[in-house]
């Protein structure tokens, strides 16, 4: 039986990517791969998928839990983080997907050094929400982007957790974003002109 795809953040994703080159992304925030599976499955020219979580807990975890997700505000414990993993790998496997995937087990800040300046064609932050990891995950994977890529992420002006700080961290970094469906925003980088 065929998994549901959600009319969410992975379907913004594809929309938008879908007419335009997306070999080579990256989503930094997998927990148990919902985003990463839709993708794969819809987009067979995505042959790269670097996907990033550290799967471990931390203290900041506690800023970034919200009362309307899936865990109703209790956020996981190393055990669930564990758990997820799992769940993300045995999707991948159970559907072949494995091949096209790079699974790098860390933290963004970690994984950034991993992939080469204007490398990807597109790119997701979907990690911390906080103003500062937001802010900071911005300015180290924009240019991993190449001219004319994407980079989006998840929770944009999301009124479920006030304390999250993505809306301040895209609002500074981007005089315009463009948003969707379930609190997702992107930006096209320009294009590189004349040297």
């Amino acid at each position: 039986m065929a998994e549901e795809v959600k009319l969410g953040r992975a379907k913004v994703l594809i929309n938008l990517l879908r007419d335009k080159p997306h070999e080579r992304g990256a989503e930094i925030g997998v927990q148990e791969g919902d985003t990463s599976f839709q993708l794969l499955e819809a987009l067979p020219e995505l042959d790269t998928l670097y996907c990033i979580d550290a799967w471990q807990w931390y203290s900041d975890y506690e800023h970034d839990r919200c009362l309307t997700d899936k865990t109703g505000g209790r956020w996981p414990d190393q055990g669930a983080l564990d758990d997820a993993f799992r769940t993300f790998w045995r999707r991948m496997q159970e559907k072949q997907l494995e091949s096209r995937m790079v699974v790098l087990p860390m933290f963004e800040a970690d994984a950034a050094g991993y992939i080469k300046d204007a490398s990807l064609d597109w790119c997701f932050l979907d990690a911390n929400h906080s103003y500062e990891y937001t802010r900071d995950a911005i300015r180290r994977w924009l240019p991993k982007v190449r001219p004319g890529g994407l980079l989006a992420g998840h929770d944009y002006r999301n009124p479920h957790n006030p304390a999250w700080g993505v809306t301040r961290a895209v609002d500074e970094i981007f005089p315009y974003v463009e948003s969707g469906p379930d609190f997702t925003w992107w930006v096209w980088l320009p294009e590189r002109t004349g040297a």
